[in-house]
């Protein structure tokens, strides 16, 4: 274990961080790069030697002329510090006289002076143009192009300058700035000296001089400035370190030892220090001198193997013993592979007569021993708590007898009991490998390959303890977590119901029954579980705990049963009104789920306004404003409102709130940008966000933080991947796509590839990808999630084909049925569409979904009176359905009945919405300005696709929404937002009569 004692400081040096002990090299790098590099500026010898004249000018004539007075007034204001109004004037008297050069120059010194490199850089350039050899317009200019890291130009100018006047401070320190930049140290090192000829006092530029020197090897050269910088009495921590190091690199070590001496005394705890001192003593045979050094940085670094070789080496060579032992024990414990230091620990605790058993542990690391003393010494070692030792042994064990089963149900055992997953997981492949019938073993392997993400193996370990017969309860708890992670809704359901079978009361097992009966769209399955947690008939039943009552609304959503969700979302919102046994924060987190579930089920509707409103009222009421803008924003996006303005406000309102660099707040406005059109920013934001998404990732350790960067991850991988694909930059997105399939297990990335491959045909890795998607899937959950990729990504064959495959392993399910006839109607081929209305209905007679397309094909078909009757069917069920009375409205357009259709559009602007709207105004003191002539409701809707004309108009928009500055604001906007839907709707029936007048 002893190492070579010239390498030890090198190896120590290496192995350690922090403040003042970074390798040399680094050290003079940051010296060089990372701080003012020159006392004297090149900006601060420009600005000193650029000044406006002290006094006027006064002109003799009678009467001053215009440009005279503003140029005088704008040197008075620039002399007063007042920059910003000089520049304005500068400008208006350039306009005045645009070859007015002297004004020009004092305009480019003052935004040098204010720091405005852009619009400096651009009257200076002008000047340049004009006389390419003055000096200070050369320096000027440079000074622009250093501070916007234009560095190479900056060279260029500073060069030119420096070649008419070499006298010039500012052109010299300029060039040597800007050469450093560019990594041209050698050709700086010259010009430094030269300047330092120049300002020899300057002790500043004298230190940059030397650690340019000493950067480029350059030791004799840095030594003598170092020496006379570190001599002065308050010489830094930083002039003492590169003094040491200087006589270092030239092998002065008594000299280097003095300048190391004072670093220590200046920063005590200078890692670098003590190890050069430690290294210094050893060198001499000071062994107890080097020890105290050691110690100290031990005492920072206590688990530095180099650190910890040295001081047992120390120990051994000054016969301390029993004081090396410690240090070998945390030495094996970071290198346990170093049998010399295996051995020295053997040795000393035989000299000193300590425990055997550790003893032996380490001696049979060296020299294996019999088996069953092994194992004797494995279960003593477990006996007595050593873990760690006891599983030495057994490994030991299975080296000797690799055949033995139970030896590796043991080490799978300690592995366990060690938080050693990929052991445990090792271990556990061995046991079933020599054990196949061990179903206990097999089982905890499909949980271990179930919870790192392997769910091929996992599935194939399931497979086999169904095949033996041996998935019992404890097995299917495991198993219906695997085909959720495999989108197998319809497998997992079928495993939750067994599970009930054998605990009929578990209340959990039976909501997850009812979310994945919803999802399915089998809607006999749901209401027999909800007959069950509701004991009886929803919705006269007594309610259950609000998570079940939530549970069974969404659930009732997903399966299209409308009527009855909506009613029990409001009797959520009622319970919650009335409950006094919840805190104020449960009952925002249940009002904030009931809202945000309302709003989906109005969208799924196809009823936007309904869903705004909902949105608006969760606002009202306090509910969490980052998610509720966020689904304003996204309500909006999708519907194309007044050219995406309302979403722009949602989008600014969220970017007050979280930020404009927020992570959430920058995958919106990709999305904003590319419903705008602005596709190519969209893009270049949305590759900013991904890189620095990927960057966090690489950084961040805590789990919960990880996560949700890969979710963020997905959902920018997959608006990227969308937006290149509309691009066409096919490459670009099959890379991003290929990233987000091996990142995430989620189906999104394949069906994007799928059809960049469709698109490009390229059959070949289309075939793969099909294999992905298609190959040994039979779940019908898993073919309805499909069918609803390929609807959102606009595949409408694809779309079809999952149907198919969903239809067959659901027939009780009206879901497949439903994207067929959507697939049929976006073909045009309403007949076969209507078909697929029918079997709907034979299924369940009063699906409201179907129930709405059978009357939207039958207007389609022209088939406007069974159309109207439709219509009067649907509204029996669901009278608050507004679209409804629209397309009776249009019915009646399109069959001449002018009588019906204009009461059904007179019922619907009748509604005194501005009367109240202006009322409620005046109530709250605000000033409502009326139109002069009086108009009527009819006549102001009329205007509604224009700017905004009336007072309602204005507090029905977002940005009057969003105005909560007083108690008035905030009351007359929940006012207003229960008139949303009709003045909404309203605008909609006037617009549609408007568009049917001659």
């Amino acid at each position: 274990m002893i190492d070579d004692p010239n390498s030890r400081i090198r190896n120590y040096l290496r192995s350690v961080a922090g403040p003042g002990c970074v390798p040399v090299l680094s050290v003079v790098l940051i010296c060089l790069f990372c701080s003012n590099l020159y006392a004297a500026s090149p900006a601060e010898f420009f600005q000193s030697s650029t000044s406006l004249p002290a006094r006027e000018i006064k002109q003799r004539v009678p009467e001053t002329p215009e440009w005279k007075k503003i140029w005088d007034e704008a040197r008075q204001l620039t002399r007063r510090g007042d920059y910003i109004s000089s520049v304005v004037l500068y400008e208006k008297l350039l306009a005045l006289r645009p070859k007015l050069e002297e004004g020009r120059w004092e305009l480019a010194i003052i935004l040098i002076k204010s720091q405005e490199w852009d619009r400096a850089a651009s009257v200076l350039e002008l000047l340049v143009e004009a006389d390419p050899d003055r000096v200070d317009y050369l320096n000027g200019l440079a000074l622009v192009m250093k501070e916007k890291s234009f560095y190479g130009r900056a060279v260029d100018l500073f060069s030119k300058a420096h070649e008419k006047d070499p006298a010039n401070l500012t052109s010299l320190s300029g060039l040597i700035q800007a050469l450093v930049e560019v990594g041209r140290r050698e050709e700086a090192l010259p010009l430094l000296e030269e300047l330092y000829q120049k300002k020899p006092d300057d002790r500043n530029i004298r230190r940059d001089l030397a650690n340019l020197a000493f950067g480029l090897g350059r030791y004799k050269l840095a030594r003598p400035h170092m020496v006379d910088l570190a001599s002065a009495p308050d010489a830094d921590l930083n002039i003492l370190l590169m003094a040491a190091r200087v006589h270092d690199h030239l092998g002065l070590d008594k000299q280097a030892n003095k300048y190391w001496q004072q670093v220590i005394k200046k920063d005590p705890g200078n890692r670098e220090g003590h190890g050069r001192l430690a290294l210094y003593y050893e060198k001499r045979g000071l062994k107890d001198k080097a020890l105290y050094h050691l110690l100290l940085l031990l005492e920072k670094n206590p688990d530095n193997p180099s650190l910890l070789n040295w001081i047992c080496r120390i120990y051994v060579q000054t016969d301390r013993f029993a004081e090396a032992l410690p240090y070998f024990e945390r030495y094996v414990a970071e290198r346990p592979g170093d049998q010399r230091a295996l051995e020295s620990i053997l040795n000393i605790n035989a000299a000193l007569g300590n425990d055997a058993i550790p003893l032996y542990r380490r001696l049979l690391a060296i020299n294996p021993d019999d088996p069953e003393v092994i194992d004797v010494l494995a279960n003593d070692l477990l006996a007595i708590g050593d873990q760690e030792g006891a599983m030495f042994m057994f490994e030991h064990i299975a080296r000797l007898t690799p055949d033995n089963p139970d030896i590796y149900r043991a080490i799978a055992a300690m592995h366990q009991r060690l938080g050693q997953q990929d052991n445990y997981r090792s271990a556990l492949e061995k046991v079933v490998t020599l054990a196949p019938d061990d179903m206990g073993s097999m089982l905890k392997l499909a949980r271990q390959y179930l919870e790192s993400g392997r769910l091929a193996e996992s599935q194939s370990c399931f497979l086999k303890l169904s095949e033996a017969g041996a998935c019992n309860e404890e097995c299917l708890e495991s198993r219906v977590l695997l085909h959720e992670r495999l989108w197998e809704d319809s497998y997992a359901l079928t495993d939750y119901e067994s599970l009930l079978a054998e605990k009929k009361d578990l209340e959990e097992i039976r909501v997850n029954c009812v979310k994945l009966a919803g999802a399915l769209g089998r809607t006999k399955v749901l209401w027999g579980h909800l007959a069950v947690l509701y004991e009886g008939d929803l919705p006269t039943a007594p309610p259950p705990d609000l998570k079940i009552r939530l549970a069974a609304a969404t659930a009732l959503a997903e399966a299209g049963v409308y009527v009855d969700a909506l009613r029990e979302y409001r009797n959520i919102l009622s319970t919650l009104a009335g409950d006094d046994n919840l805190s104020a924060e449960e009952k925002v987190r249940f009002a904030l789920s009931t809202y945000m579930g309302i709003a989906d089920l109005y969208e799924a509707r196809n009823l936007p306004y309904e869903a705004e409103q909902i949105l608006r009222q969760a606002y009202n009421q306090g509910c969490d404003p980052e998610k509720v803008l966020t689904r304003l924003f996204l309500l909006s996006l999708k519907n194309d409102w007044e050219e995406y303005s309302d979403a722009g406000i949602w989008f600014d309102e969220i970017v007050s709130l979280l930020g404009p660099v927020a992570r959430q707040v920058r995958l919106l406005e990709v999305e904003l940008m590319a419903a705008r059109g602005a596709e190519r920013e969209a893009l270049k934001l949305g590759r900013g966000l991904m890189a620095d998404i990927g960057v966090e990732l690489e950084q961040v350790a805590d789990p919960d933080l990880r996560e949700e960067l890969l979710a963020e991850n997905l959902k920018v991988g997959m608006v990227l991947g969308r937006l290149l694909l509309k691009a066409e930059k096919f490459s670009e997105a099959e890379k991003y796509l290929s990233k987000m399939i091996l990142a995430h297990n989620d189906l999104g990335p394949l069906v994007l590839l799928q059809k960049l491959y469709l698109r490009t045909e390229n059959h070949e890795a289309l075939r793969e990808v099909n294999h992905r998607l298609y190959a040994d899937r039979k779940d019908g959950g898993y073919w309805l999630r499909l069918a609803r990729l390929y609807d959102l990504y606009e595949m409408p064959e694809e779309m079809l084909t999952a149907a198919a495959f969903a239809l067959d392993a659901l027939p009780d399910s009206t879901k497949p049925l439903l994207m067929f006839v959507k697939g049929r109607e976006q073909s045009g081929d309403f007949g076969e569409a209507v078909a697929f209305v029918d079997k709907v209905l034979k299924i369940e007679p009063d699906n409201i979904p179907a129930q709405v397309i059978l009357a939207r094909l039958f207007f389609r078909m022209g088939k406007f009176k069974k159309a109207e009757q439709q219509c009067e069917k649907v509204l029996a069920l669901d009278p608050q359905r507004v679209d409804l009375f629209f397309l009776k409205m249009r019915i009646f357009w399109a069959t001449d009945n002018r009588i019906e259709s204009d009461l059904i559009q007179k019922r619907f602007i009748s509604a005194p919405i501005e009367e109240n709207i202006e009322k409620a105004g005046r109530e709250l003191g605000f000033e409502v300005v009326s139109s002069p002539d009086k108009r009527s409701f009819w006549e102001m809707v009329t205007f509604a696709k224009r700017p905004l004309q009336s007072y309602t108009d204005k507090v029905m928009s977002p940005s009057h929404f969003l105005d909560r500055d007083s108690e008035s604001k905030r009351r007359l906007n929940e006012l207003a937002t229960a008139w949303f839907v009709s003045y909404k709707w309203a605008q909609d029936f006037v617009g549609e009569g408007l568009s049917r007048q001659p």
